[in-house]
């Protein structure tokens, strides 16, 4: 059986988009009675402002497609931020796993074999003095590491 990743994530990512464009399109249904609740709204503020509401709502509807065009821009604009904070929180959560499983360590050293002619070593004497001074104990209830370990 072939799994064909690129297609499934090419799904995934057409099912997420057309979600967000179905919301938006959703959300402006409601646009008009928003806008008539604004409208009773700033009567019900400024009694005084009666005068108004003719002019207000006929406003509305001679800009109907205007106000249409710049709500629809604004619901894609918080559509898209909230996908975008839900994939990179997403994203954040699969690195830490993926980083945890592989390496198995919140924090992992690597060294190059060179740099240019000169072999590069980790000096471990040094790396040891410091973990033990930061290691978490009853005593040291501050400290930070937990355990360590070298690899290879």
């Amino acid at each position: 059986m072939s799994m064909n990743m690129e297609l499934f994530f090419l799904l995934i990512l057409s099912v997420l988009f057309t979600m967000v464009i179905g919301m938006s399109l959703i959300t402006q249904y409601f646009v008009g009675p928003i806008e008539q609740l604004i409208v009773a709204l700033i009567i019900f503020c400024r009694p005084s402002d009666k005068k108004l509401k003719p002019i207000l709502n006929k406003n509305l509807r001679s800009h109907k497609i205007r106000n249409m065009k710049t709500s629809l821009m604004f619901t894609m604009t918080i559509c898209f931020l909230m996908y975008s904070s839900t994939s990179f929180a997403e994203m954040e959560f699969m690195i830490f796993s993926l980083t945890g499983a592989i390496i198995g360590a919140d924090i992992a050293l690597f060294r190059s074999n060179n740099i240019g002619d000169k072999p590069i070593t980790l000096e471990e004497k040094k790396l040891n003095d410091y973990f033990e001074l930061n290691k978490y104990s009853p005593q040291n209830p501050s400290g930070l590491v937990t355990e360590y370990s070298y690899l290879g």
